[in-house]
């Protein structure tokens, strides 16, 4: 029986592999469904006006197509236009996209296998499904599939992975290679449009192609025309790339600091990083945003000699056995070759999400070596690798439970020093949103300290937008600390590093309508208001003010204006049927507080207030109800307490 349930789903083409890798990839990322948004998703996704399609016009598509990565956008906003910003729908796609990669490595691992080594299709079969329960489970794919934008990583490596696949049935089927070279040509298309990454792929394939089937050199002078053809149009793609990113290249290597001699050392270390988080993924090893200290020479720090040392012997040792152990040669050449673009891009030194393509290559080799260990030491393929896939599965799970909390996610490098300002920032907002100002203060601080000395080095570069986050979150602390002075010097301080803060110029403006500066408040929530983002929350503002200054119909006239740029806008809500409760016009603030209810469910004075506007309007018995629910939430309510007792003394 064993081993009929263990040859079935190996003899399955694709159909019982592909439902074991779905239900795989369910169970280790069930989890992350409610991950919230972090870092870049909220200038990718939650702010980005080309994502947030509400009808399919002809400039919705214009700005998509505009993107620098319009595949992976057009997602986003399909994602969008269906749930708005809710988190399920994005971490489902993304979860169910690692799924179909799965498929895709367990086919092309399959392919590789077949023609690299003499083994019976059967046992092939059997690694190439280890193999991709190894990639779907494995933990250190955590921050491509669960950091919702690093879907632009898993949709550009399926598309590659499919190229890739493609080719080796061109390679492999010369009466259908026209078709399948064609395909693969248009997978890579779209992999680029997803991310371009993966623009050395051609690359990689020529070297694998030199492994897989020898006698490169012969091919390559027979067909010597269509070569050059081939190599002159992956130039002019490489040339229309750099042209088209110069500019972010140009200022990405200024902000930096570091010579290319200097980055390509740093990157020796970084790459044996990667590879000891390949072998040895504890969640704890594993980090969002990571500070990695550069590299100045081969021998500051020591560690960078050895690094460059190990990378030239993998080389080395991929060209020497090439013939002996191709599939070993070609997890070397598919690693670094699809990591070096990268490597040598005037970008921050390290992210996990990088080594997602990447690690198909180190994972083939290591199935398939200790398979034949395994095989040899007539210990049953189940025994051996279901323990590991689960115990990889269970990493993962583990994994993206800190996902789920921000503060235990970003706490941990924290801790030991190896969080870059970005993340300190992050897990600062995410102390503020808790309460705990005391624990989030010291953090915007250290964020702003590091901005301060910039020494790329030290493995990190603070942006000035990254630097305004931090004096935002400050002037945050500080206003609920009621130190409005000290608020207002924060907000000032982020806005002039970077005029485009996201929430600075309102939270200025709700510091001065604090300190009753009505005048200065009204101007700057008048710029707030010009920004998509921040246009509820500041015209509901700039409502307060009319309606301090007795401009009843001017204050109702931009509460209708803020609930028209963001229906979820609760405080508007609340605010038009206070105006309107104010007026003697209870029964017509009764739906308006019923929104707010609807949003703030648990919001025990909002509850208060709506029993208080049903009282007024004559309908006692539904405000007693809502008295109810507020005293079950808030039991020391004094509005609900009052009002339900006058009511029952009136029974």
């Amino acid at each position: 029986m064993r081993r009929l349930l263990e040859s079935a789903a190996l003899r399955s083409p694709i159909a019982l592999p592909g439902a074991a890798l779905l239900c795989l990839a369910a169970l280790a990322y069930h989890r992350a469904v409610s991950v919230p948004f972090y870092l870049d998703d909220v200038a990718k996704i939650v702010i980005d006006p080309t994502v947030h399609v509400d009808a399919w016009t002809v400039e919705a598509f214009r700005r998509i197509l505009a993107a620098r990565r319009p595949l992976a956008t057009l997602t986003f906003a399909l994602d969008y236009r269906l749930h708005g910003l809710d988190v399920f729908g994005y971490h489902a796609v993304n979860v169910a996209l690692h799924a179909v990669n799965g498929v895709l490595v367990f086919a092309l691992a399959r392919s590789i296998l077949e023609i690299a080594t003499g083994d019976p299709p059967e046992t092939n079969r059997r690694r190439a499904f280890v193999t991709s329960l190894v990639f779907v489970a494995h933990p250190v794919h955590t921050q491509a599939v669960t950091y919702v934008v690093q879907r632009m990583t898993v949709l550009g490596a399926g598309f590659a992975f499919l190229a890739t696949l493609l080719w080796l049935r061109a390679r492999t089927q010369p009466s259908r290679r026209v078709l399948f070279g064609g395909a693969a040509v248009a997978a890579f298309g779209a992999a680029l449009l997803a991310k371009e990454a993966f623009l050395l792929l051609p690359a990689v394939l020529l070297a694998t192609d030199g492994i897989l089937f020898p006698g490169l050199g012969r091919r390559l002078r027979a067909h010597a025309a269509g070569f050059a053809a081939a190599l002159a149009t992956f130039g002019a793609v490489a040339a229309f790339a750099a042209l088209r990113f110069a500019p972010v290249i140009a200022a990405e290597h200024g902000r930096f600091g570091l010579t290319f001699a200097e980055r390509l050392l740093t990157q020796a270390r970084v790459t044996l990083h990667y590879a000891s988080l390949l072998a040895l993924p504890l969640p704890s090893r594993l980090r969002l945003d990571m500070a990695f200290p550069a590299s100045t020479s081969l021998l500051d720090p020591l560690s960078t000699l050895a690094a460059v040392l190990a990378l030239g012997a993998a080389i080395a040792g991929a060209v020497l056995l090439r013939r002996r152990a191709p599939v070993l040669s070609f997890a070397v050449v598919w690693f670094l070759g699809n990591l070096v673009l990268e490597a040598v891009m005037p970008l921050d030194p390290v992210f996990e999400h990088r080594l997602y393509f990447p690690s198909f290559g180190p994972i083939l080799a290591v199935a398939h070596g200790l398979d034949r260990l395994v095989e040899r030491a007539r210990i049953a393929p189940v025994v051996a690798w279901a323990p590991l896939v689960l115990l990889l599965a269970v990493g993962t799970d583990l994994r993206n439970r800190m996902w789920a909390d921000p503060v235990e996610l970003l706490s941990t490098g924290a801790r030991d020093g190896t969080a870059h300002p970005r993340a300190l920032v992050a897990l600062a907002n995410a102390l503020y949103e808790r309460g705990r100002l005391t624990e989030a203060e010291p953090l915007f601080r250290r964020a702003i300290a590091a901005g301060a000395i910039q020494d790329p080095r030290r493995g990190f570069v603070v942006m000035p937008r990254d630097l305004a986050n931090a004096w935002n979150g400050l002037g945050l602390v500080r206003r609920a600390s009621r130190d409005l002075a000290g608020a207002e010097a924060a907000f000032r301080r982020a806005l002039a590093l970077d005029a485009a803060t996201p929430s600075a110029r309102l939270n200025l403006g709700s510091v001065l309508f604090d300190a009753e500066r009505l005048g200065e408040a009204e101007h700057e929530l008048r710029g707030a208001a010009a920004d998509g983002t921040t246009a509820a929350d500041a015209l509901t503002l700039l409502g307060l003010i009319r309606a301090r200054a007795g401009d009843v119909a001017g204050a109702r006239g931009l509460y209708g204006d803020a609930l028209r740029a963001d229906p979820r806008a609760w405080a508007a809500w609340w605010s038009r049927a206070r105006l309107l409760y104010d007026a003697g016009r209870p029964a017509e603030a009764v739906p308006d507080l019923e929104r707010v209810v609807e949003l703030r469910p648990r919001d025990a004075q909002a509850l208060a207030e709506l029993g208080a506007c049903l009282q007024a309007a004559g309908r006692p018995a539904e405000a007693a109800r809502r008295y109810e629910a507020t005293l079950a939430l808030d039991p020391s309510n004094p509005l609900a307490r009052e009002r339900l007792a006058t009511l029952r003394a009136g029974r």
